[in-house]
């Protein structure tokens, strides 16, 4: 699945529609789901990443809309760079993606609930870098990042149907 196809189809599953709405949503959806990633790898969970990269790239994919932005521009020439990933160098990775996204939502809770002017360039820099971090994750656990989109869109499929609401959340059967 490319990159342009996953943003689409992950914004039916978003039950956000304002820029705000949108922004703080995917605020506090990435530090979360990089804490479960973490933990994934903290408890040895392996089967449980793919999944929790699948749930980063929804709220990338949020962000990105919010913002206009395309996700592909993220991913340019990443993989290119990355051989592979060693256990030391994917907890360094997975402590940063946490790290990066409890940046990437300071900068917007600053715009949010404090008055600031969106940062976007700080917003794109963080962006790129989980995004990074995603990959490297990736590399490791030696799936792609297509196939992690892919599951997550069959599990948001599974979950919602063709469209979000809130009593599929709130009874959804894992």
């Amino acid at each position: 699945m490319d990159l342009q196809t996953y943003q689409h189809e992950a914004m039916r599953t978003a039950g956000q529609t304002s820029i705000e709405s949108m922004l703080g949503n995917s605020a506090q959806g990435l530090p979360e789901e990089a804490s479960e990633v973490l933990e994934s790898c903290f408890y040895g969970n392996w089967k449980d990443v793919q999944g929790e990269i699948g749930d980063i790239m929804w709220y990338l994919a949020q962000l990105c809309t919010a913002l206009n932005w395309p996700m592909s521009v993220y991913v340019r020439d990443i993989y290119e760079a990355l051989d592979d990933v060693d256990d030391k160098e994917l907890r360094q990775a997975v402590d940063l993606l946490v790290i990066q996204c409890g940046k990437l939502d300071g900068v917007i809770k600053k715009h949010l609930y404090h008055g600031h002017e969106l940062d976007r360039e700080a917003l794109e820099v963080y962006t790129h870098q989980i995004v990074y971090r995603v990959v490297q994750v990736c590399v490791h656990f030696k799936f792609t990042l297509a196939e992690a989109m892919e599951a997550n869109i069959a599990k948001l499929r599974k979950r919602y149907g063709e469209k979000f609401s809130s009593d599929a959340s709130i009874n959804r059967v894992e």
